[in-house]
């Protein structure tokens, strides 16, 4: 033989070795250090496929992977029979697994913090994982404070964490400016920067222990008021997963309408839900007719008015609560007897594709009616994020008024109530809020 193959034939034995004494110490103290098994790994020439194979038994038997060895390591638990070792090369990518599992962690107890401290929070996972051993953390870890029903989308896999956060903003209808990504990883935190710029990425600071006060000062998870829709949010998520995967079993849209058994709570603005009221008017960006903001005491100013009309819409289906997703303020147009004109009207996009603006205009005109209402003027003022209604009012029955416009792009419409005729829905009515 060759004395080159034989060097690296012996190098090959030696590196097993390594790994294979490396396994019995972990199963004896309970504990690894994820930097010396990934040495191990990388001198072997490990698959990650053996690798995770590895880990995983390492794991079934107790032995606690960390990223250094600490001084009052738990004893692995006794009574469980130790299965045989595989490959070694399925630690590598198992080490990864786990580290990702540590980042997701660390990640999940800051986001439990910002909702303690009274703000609104998602949760999500985004990768470097296998999905068994991220889980397995949220199981059976026992200084792990979040359950996986904390996680409003669990996503763990060795995907592309920025192909990951696009996945999430979709699976929950929501911008990715709306993310904020927390790696311990300076690599993977440029990865995403440059990739996603308008995503948040904190930079964070050496010590485990300052995470949560970094992103505590950080900002990203304030809000104006806590509202009881804040409070249900991840649940509320949950349900929609849940309606996705209704929706992909439908044979069709209607179908899947049908299915939901939806209503709608609806009355004029109440004084418990003007937090969320002035929330939804302040947030929405995509279902937002005209993009004006209102303080907290302009909305109760608007709810206390006698001539104004306030309504706020709920709504609810099968799957639970989808929350107070809806609000409209109309006015008395100043120019016009017995006409209501459209200040604002926002919609959560968690609720597109339900038919809601239908029903809702049916509910609008009805008491626009008992208001001694002829008509209802509205505008629709474009911007870089409502163009998903640029037809909302045409949709409507409205006619475009177009010597009424504002400036180039803005457009005005009209109502004659006396025409209108009913949207049927898969909505019903339930009885007004009060």
């Amino acid at each position: 033989m060759p004395q080159t193959a034989t060097a690296a034939s012996a190098d090959e034995e030696a590196s097993s070795s390594r790994v294979d004494d490396l396994i019995q110490r972990g199963r004896s103290q309970g504990h690894l250090s994820l930097s010396d098994l990934r040495t191990a790994f990388e001198r072997a020439g490990l698959q990650p496929a053996e690798a995770r194979s590895i880990l995983r038994e390492l794991s079934e038997a107790g032995v606690r992977l960390a990223d250094e060895e600490t001084t009052d390591p738990k004893p692995a638990p006794r009574g469980k029979a130790k299965p045989a070792a595989k490959s070694p090369a399925a630690k590598a990518t198992a080490a990864k697994a786990a580290e990702g599992t540590a980042k997701k962690t660390r990640a999940k107890k800051a986001d439990e913090a910002a909702p303690a401290a009274g703000t609104a929070a998602k949760a999500e996972t985004t990768g470097g994982s296998d999905p068994e051993i991220a889980e397995d953390a949220f199981r059976n870890h026992p200084e792990m404070l979040l359950t996986q029903s904390d996680i409003s989308v669990f996503v763990a896999n060795w995907n592309d964490k920025a192909e990951n956060l696009k996945a999430i903003a979709t699976r929950l209808n929501i911008g990715l400016d709306s993310l904020v990504f927390v790696d311990d990883n300076p690599a993977e935190r440029a990865r995403v920067r440059q990739s996603l710029p308008m995503v948040a990425v904190p930079e964070l600071p050496k010590d485990v222990a300052h995470y949560v006060r970094c992103l505590a000062d950080a900002g990203y998870f304030e809000a104006v008021a806590f509202t009881r829709e804040d409070r249900h949010r991840t649940e509320q998520y949950a349900a929609n997963a849940e309606r996705e995967s209704l929706f992909k079993l439908s044979a069709s849209l209607d179908d899947f309408l049908k299915s939901l058994q939806m209503s709608v709570a609806y009355g004029p603005f109440t004084a418990p839900d003007l937090g969320r009221v002035t929330q939804l008017f302040n947030k929405t960006n995509q279902f937002n007719t005209t993009t004006k903001r209102y303080s907290a005491e302009e909305i109760a100013h608007f709810a206390a008015a006698e001539e104004t009309l306030t309504l706020q819409f709920r709504l609810l289906d099968k799957y639970g609560d989808n929350g107070l997703v809806s609000a409209m303020i109309l006015r008395p147009d100043s120019d016009h007897a017995g006409i209501f004109e459209i200040d604002n009207w926002v919609m959560s996009c968690r609720v597109f594709g339900r038919e809601l603006e239908f029903e809702a205009m049916n509910i609008a005109v009805e008491y626009a009616r008992r208001r001694g209402s002829a008509a209802i003027r509205a505008a629709y003022i474009p911007t870089s994020k409502n163009g998903v209604i640029k037809e909302l009012y045409s949709s409507l029955g409205f006619t475009a008024l177009n010597d009424r416009l504002v400036r180039d792009g803005d457009t005005c419409w009209f109502l004659d109530l006396a025409k209108y005729v009913v949207r049927s829905t898969h909505i019903s009515q339930l009885a007004e809020a009060r």
